[in-house]
């Protein structure tokens, strides 16, 4: 009986284990597939969903280069023409501030 109690508190555990630890892989994962077919603003959400789902206190760095990337080419290819030298620049900063955060890119 003892057995059996253990055991399935040991299922409950490695369940709230999977769920709160391990669903950014998920938000990560469908971030990639849009990142390769172009869809930056969709991989942008999902990155934003894998950050905010990531456990606390591990460094999420490749969520966050992966992230910073997505924005920027998001800005397209005519970034620094003088009507949208401004938003490029916020984007940018932002994307440096993304990086930073937690030490990734020091």
């Amino acid at each position: 009986m003892k057995r059996k109690i253990l055991a399935a508190i040991f299922i409950v555990l490695i369940t709230i284990f999977g769920f709160l630890f391990l669903r950014y892989i998920f938000y990560y994962n469908k971030g990639n597939r849009l990142y390769e077919r172009f869809d930056y603003v969709g991989a942008i959400e999902q990155y934003e969903n894998a950050l905010d789902a990531f456990p606390p206190h591990f460094k999420e760095c490749s969520i966050r280069v992966n992230l910073a990337l997505a924005m920027i080419y998001n800005m397209g290819p005519d970034f620094a023409a003088p009507e949208n030298v401004e938003n490029s620049i916020a984007t940018l900063m932002e994307a440096r501030d993304i990086l930073l955060e937690d030490g990734c890119a020091t």
